[in-house]
C-alpha cells in the first residue's frame, strides 16, 4: 500500500534524492514516503529548482514498485498519479483543478504544484519510479502565476494533506495494476487544462503559433492542432502561456 511506510524529515536536499539513497542502500519498500517539512535543493520539471520553507508546502516524494508495467505504458503511471493528486486537491478545496501538461498543478489558471517523477528501466519493464510532489500550502512568494490552498481558506498540515492524498494515489495506482488504462485516460483528459482551447504556444525554436490541446498520447505526448494540422511535442519541445 502506498504510504505503509512514512519518513519525516525536518530539512533535506531533496526528498527525490533521499529516496534515491535509500533505494542505492537496499533499504526501502513499495508505498514508501518521504515527508519533509523543508526542501533545501528540490527539483521540478525542466530541470527548475523547487525549494520550501517550514511548513509553507508540501513536499514529499514515493517510491513505487512498478515491475509490472512495460516501458510502453509508463506514461499511464504519471497521468494516473497526476489525477490521483488532482482529486485529492478538489476533494480539499472544491474548485476546478486542472492539470497542465506535462506536470502542473492548476488551480483557476495559476500552478498550485508540480510533480516530477523519475524512474529505473531493466528489461523492457519500469522497475520502479520515485514520484516526488509539491503543493503551495501557504503563501511564500509573489509570483502572480502560483497560488496556495490558503488562498482558498484552507489551512492544512502537510501530514493532513497526505492523509487526504494517499487513498486517491492508492485507487490509481491499482487501475495501473489492472492495466485499465482506458479509464486513467479518459480521467486525466477530464482534468486536462485547456484541453480544446485555442492558445498561444510556443515551440523549442521560440516560434508562437496559435493551436489547441486535443490529445496527450499513449507516449505521453501532448498533441497539438493548429492551422497546418496536428503534431505531437515531447518534453523541452513546447511551452504554453499561464
Amino acid at each position: 500500500m502506498i504510504g505503509s511506510n512514512i519518513i519525516f524529515l525536518p530539512e533535506v536536499d531533496s526528498t527525490n534524492n533521499y529516496v534515491a539513497k535509500l533505494i542505492s542502500e537496499g533499504n526501502i519498500g513499495h508505498g514508501t514516503v518521504i515527508l519533509a517539512e523543508r526542501q533545501t535543493a528540490g527539483r521540478g520539471q525542466r530541470g527548475n529548482l523547487w525549494q520550501t520553507s517550514q511548513e509553507n508546502q508540501f513536499t514529499a516524494s514515493f517510491y513505487l514498485s512498478t515491475a509490472f508495467l512495460s516501458v510502453h505504458h509508463a506514461p499511464f503511471l504519471n497521468k494516473a498519479l497526476a489525477v490521483g493528486v488532482a482529486q485529492a486537491v478538489r476533494s480539499i478545496i472544491g474548485e476546478t483543478v486542472r492539470l497542465k501538461w506535462p506536470n502542473d498543478i492548476m488551480v483557476n489558471d495559476k500552478k498550485l504544484g508540480g510533480i516530477l517523477i523519475e524512474g529505473n528501466i531493466s528489461n523492457q519493464s519500469l522497475e520502479y519510479v520515485i514520484f516526488g510532489l509539491g503543493i503551495n500550502l501557504k503563501e511564500e512568494t509573489e509570483v502572480t502565476t502560483s497560488i496556495s490552498l490558503e488562498k482558498y481558506g484552507v489551512s492544512i498540515t502537510p501530514f493532513e494533506f497526505l492523509t487526504t492524498l494517499l487513498p486517491k494515489l492508492q485507487l490509481q495506482f491499482e487501475l495501473c495494476q489492472q492495466y485499465n488504462f482506458r479509464e486513467i485516460q479518459q480521467q486525466y483528459l477530464d482534468f486536462l487544462w485547456r484541453l480544446n482551447e485555442d492558445q498561444v504556444v510556443t515551440d523549442s525554436e521560440g516560434k508562437a503559433f496559435m493551436g489547441r490541446i486535443v490529445d496527450v498520447d499513449e507516449s505521453g505526448s501532448v498533441v497539438i492542432e493548429s492551422p497546418e494540422g496536428q503534431r505531437s511535442y515531447g518534453l523541452q519541445e513546447v511551452r504554453f502561456s499561464y
